[in-house]
């Protein structure tokens, strides 16, 4: 008889190879891949979608709801989160699209800029804050 000849044995055995490469894995140090809208400064598309269309408080949130209407509001961050895997669709509104929602880009009285860059020296992207 081996060592891994009950059931037991070997389920033990197959755990003890099993949890440490698991373990191993997690800890490994890798990059973040994300896409999407800034939320920590907010972006205006995050302070608008948060704020809702139908009701905006800030102003320029409302001037986008009274240039675009309410779907400016969450169309675009659901459109983003929903076509993930699609390249060309994940692009914030605020940032390489600028057909898509002009009012986001607009720069206005009160809008603050803040450069975001990649920490392992990606592209740099400027975004537009709402005070």
């Amino acid at each position: 008889m081996g060592i891994a000849s009950s059931p037991r044995r070997r389920a033990m055995a197959a755990a003890a190879v099993a949890v440490p490469s698991v373990q191993a894995m997690t800890l490994v140090p890798s990059s973040a891949y994300a896409h999407g809208t800034m939320n920590n400064p907010p972006s205006r598309t995050w302070v608008c979608f948060n704020e809702g269309p139908e009701h905006p408080k800030t102003a320029a949130c409302k001037q986008a709801v009274a240039i675009e209407g309410t779907l400016c509001g969450g169309d675009a961050v659901k459109s983003i989160s929903s076509r993930a895997f699609n390249p060309q669709r994940v692009n914030a509104p605020s940032a390489t699209a600028p057909n898509w929602y002009p009012t986001f880009n607009a720069v206005r009285k009160g809008t603050h800029t803040v450069t975001v860059t990649c920490a392992g020296g990606g592209l740099a992207r400027t975004v537009l804050t709402v005070s």
